[in-house]
């Protein structure tokens, strides 16, 4: 089936979508075991193929759409009797948190006599019209004397009281007091830059991770955090074995390093999970593919780059324990309080031209959602890291070996990945276009400084009318840079790092003042939340806490921001 743009999936009620599966045939599931194990003889599918057929069809169908998919459900059969949803939409729901669910809006508002025929349809509709009531004081009188009528009965009243205090449900946190913060903190805040970034997403969470120390119980299977960190130790493990000279680097030595730095590795992840089965030693491979892919990409770019690796997993904190270690500068929150930040740097890639060097931060991602740089996110505090670690890069030139004037260069992530192309046959694909489409896969993304002493050593092949396939930056045949560039002038990335330092310290200083609110922050329709494993401590609900989210203004030019407070502090 070919993919559609919009796909529609209408009766997705349980006995409908999986179909109601008995196993009550004349041969027993088990017996049909028995006959393929015995004797060979495979026979009908068994209640749990079944199954897993339902959940595949449903799988299928939902992953044909390339824009949206629609469900649809019934709450009441014909008779009135209740229905209830399919579990694969709890599924569905559990990973994407944010999805619109819509009822007949204001349905209840008109007509409202006809709505009341059956008793689980009409506590439906009295929810809606109580909702509406406590969100708009509108309502009609007819559902109070539904819900007084309903209350004296037994048999109408049950699940009206579940009604009542879901609506009337409030999960508003009490500000906590200085004594208690300080207890639950310390008297000075040591944490990561995704610490930080976590508060700004949710007040909440961060509560409950840092304040109440909240953790699911640890499972022995691999995560994806666990796999960006094997990406992060094998890529470390073999740029220092070749000293950062990717460009030096032939095909065989790629897939022997590789193999060397997973053979060194590998073991020591979870007590050696990755070879406990065929899944795992599967995903060891992958994970080889991957990282052999990734430096290919590698070796091209460095080889036409005149930045080059200095550095590699550089780890900084207040106190560096040694000389291979950056200094951190400390903070102070509002109220006085030391900010110890802490964090590693995946790499460090330096160009000197005469007394001037040139900072590229490097950061890997395994996804590619989170590979790019995203302004307005900076600006809010969500995205921290860039700024924070090409600010640690400045202040330590001693311990990096540079020379006396240290400026900014690029703020770039390279996604970790083994590309795939999209085409459906293979007579679709050209070898020229399929390497262009391996290296652009590649391509660092996120912001330049465009100092015209730095430009033409992002990509040395840099000219009129060429675009580069390994930094987001492009020239016009006139000599200017073309619009897709991603750049801003020095000044800016200066006010840029100011900013993140000030996002650092309003943060803290709204820890120790105490604010815990379950109030998550809301940013091109995506809700912290939908990955969140502390939701059965907020029960945060979008249907009656979307008042409580904190938006994002996604159409601010953060640049002209900065700008526009800039003038106004020099009046």
């Amino acid at each position: 089936t070919p993919p559609k743009k919009h796909v529609y999936m209408i009766g997705m009620n349980d006995g409908v979508m999986p179909q109601a599966i008995n196993g009550s045939g004349l041969i027993s599931d088990n017996e049909k075991k028995a006959f393929e194990t015995f004797a060979g003889v495979q026979l009908s599918p068994t209640s749990d193929i079944l199954q897993m057929d339902e959940a595949f069809v449903c799988y299928f169908a939902m992953t044909r759409a390339t824009e949206t998919v629609t469900f649809s459900y019934s709450l009441m059969d014909a008779s009135g009797a209740e229905r209830e949803k399919s579990p694969f939409l709890n599924d569905v729901r559990q990973m994407f948190r944010n999805l619109d669910i819509i009822q007949l809006t204001h349905q209840h508002a008109r007509d409202t006599l006809s709505l009341i025929e059956h008793p689980h349809q009409t506590k439906v509709h009295l929810f809606e019209a109580f909702k509406t009531w406590l969100d708009e004081g509108l309502i009609s009188d007819t559902w109070f004397t539904t819900y007084a009528v309903m209350a004296q009965y037994p048999q109408l009243n049950d699940g009206l009281t579940h009604l009542k205090s879901a609506l009337t449900y409030n999960n508003d946190t009490v500000q906590l007091d200085g004594e208690l913060t300080t207890q639950l903190y310390g008297k000075a805040i040591h944490a990561s830059v995704s610490r930080f970034e976590g508060y700004q997403n949710c007040p909440f969470k961060h509560y409950t991770s840092h304040g109440l120390r909240l953790n699911e119980r640890t499972k022995y299977q691999l995560q994806n955090f666990d796999l960006g960190t094997i990406f992060h130790d094998v890529l470390k493990y073999i740029a220092e074995k070749v000293e950062g000279r990717f460009n030096q680097l032939t095909e065989l030595q790629i897939a022997q390093l590789t193999n060397d730095a997973l053979e060194t590795l590998l073991p020591h992840v979870q007590f050696n999970l990755l070879n406990s089965t065929s899944y795992y030693r599967y995903l060891s491979q992958r994970i080889g593919a991957i990282v052999q892919a990734t430096l290919y990409a590698m070796k091209y770019q460095t080889s036409h780059s005149q930045f080059k690796p200095i550095a590699f997993e550089k780890s900084f904190r207040k106190s560096p324990k040694d000389a291979s270690e950056l200094k951190a500068e400390t903070l102070y929150t509002s109220q006085g309080m030391p900010i110890y930040i802490r964090g590693q740097i995946d790499r460090i890639d330096t160009y000197q031209k005469e007394n001037k060097s040139f900072v590229n931060i490097i950061d890997y991602k395994s996804s590619s959602s989170s590979a790019s740089l995203d302004l307005v996110k900076v600006y809010y505090g969500l995205q921290m890291q860039m700024m924070t670690y090409m600010d640690i890069a400045l202040q330590n030139k001693e311990r990096l070996g540079l020379v006396e004037e240290v400026k900014p260069g690029g703020f770039l992530y390279m996604y970790v990945h083994q590309f795939r192309d999209e085409k459906r046959a293979w007579n679709d694909i050209e070898a020229a276009k399929l390497d262009e489409a391996f290296l652009k896969s590649y391509q660092l993304q996120g912001l330049l400084n465009n100092d015209v002493d730095v430009l033409e050593a992002y990509d040395e092949r840099l000219t009129a009318g060429f675009k580069s396939d390994i930094v987001p930056l492009g020239m016009k045949k006139d000599g200017s840079l073309n619009a897709t560039s991603k750049v801003a002038d020095e000044a800016t990335i200066y006010k840029l790092i100011q900013h993140n330092k000030q996002n650092f310290v309003d943060i803290a200083s709204r820890i120790m003042d105490g604010h815990n609110e379950v109030a998550p922050m809301q940013y091109r329709n995506h809700l912290p939340c939908q990955y969140c494993q502390y939701q059965a401590v907020c029960h945060v609900d979008s249907m009656i806490d979307s008042p409580k989210y904190r938006r994002v203004d996604e159409k601010i030019n953060p640049l002209e921001i900065l700008a526009a407070e800039e003038e106004e502090d020099e009046v």
